[in-house]
């Protein structure tokens, strides 16, 4: 049911709990949940006690550049916590940005930047749609991805989940963007943009999905692909 990983890289899974044809069909054992624990026997799992409430914006910022992704998302959160209860943290969006920006960052520290970023209000669409011509497919995957973000998804059945006032307001959003999405849709040579971009369609007013549905179905490079067809 989940998948998360710990400070000391090991993962934890939470295994299914409902009844079902391969559990017990007399009920869920609420008592007995199985949580699983891996990792790799061979590692010397290195860990530090770091309470990240005391760390400075600079140490918040610099832990995305870290391979462990734990103490990265423990930032974020940290950060997250801040801005909610008023504390000025604009600082780092000039640190996280110089992050995203530098040429010795690598995808990994650049993504995980701008998903920081995002999650404060540091970028906004200028930024996003800039993003989309980045050197790196997953930078530009995720700028196509966040851009349509805050849409909501239909439900299972195929319904808007709306108001008429968020309606207009997305649809008024979503058509100036078409353009866009239409342009790399057409444009990037990369399958996983365009796999974001056709994910974008079950957020997209009804009327306007044809257009980038089509685009992304003329792409004869994709016939053999796993996902995208």
């Amino acid at each position: 049911m989940e998948l998360g990983t710990g400070p000391d890289g090991g993962v934890f899974v939470l295994d299914w709990s409902d009844t079902g044809e391969c559990h017990e069909h007399t009920g869920v054992h609420r008592r007995s949940g199985r949580i699983f624990k891996i990792r790799n026997s061979r590692a010397k799992p290195a860990i530090e006690t770091r309470d990240v409430s005391s760390w400075s914006l600079n140490d918040l910022v610099n832990t995305h550049a870290e391979q462990n992704d734990w103490f990265t998302r423990q930032a974020r959160l940290e950060l997250a916590r801040r801005r909610m209860n008023k504390t000025d943290i604009t600082a780092s969006y000039t640190l996280l940005k110089q992050l995203l920006e530098s040429p010795a960052s690598d995808p990994r520290t650049m993504v995980q930047s701008l998903l920081t970023l995002n999650s404060l209000g540091g970028c906004d669409r200028t930024m996003l749609k800039r993003l989309s011509n980045h050197e790196h497919e997953s930078i530009r995957s995720w700028s196509i991805r966040l851009l349509a973000d805050h849409w909501p998804l239909d439900d299972a059945l195929s319904r808007s989940p709306t108001s008429d006032v968020d309606r207009d307001r997305i649809r008024k959003e979503a058509a100036e963007l078409m353009p866009h999405f239409i342009a790399v849709a057409t444009n990037d040579s990369s399958a996983l943009v365009r796999l974001s971009l056709a994910s974008v369609l079950q957020r997209l007013p009804l009327d306007l999905r044809p257009a980038l549905a089509k685009t992304l179905v003329e792409n004869e490079q994709d016939i053999g692909d796993h996902n995208l067809p």
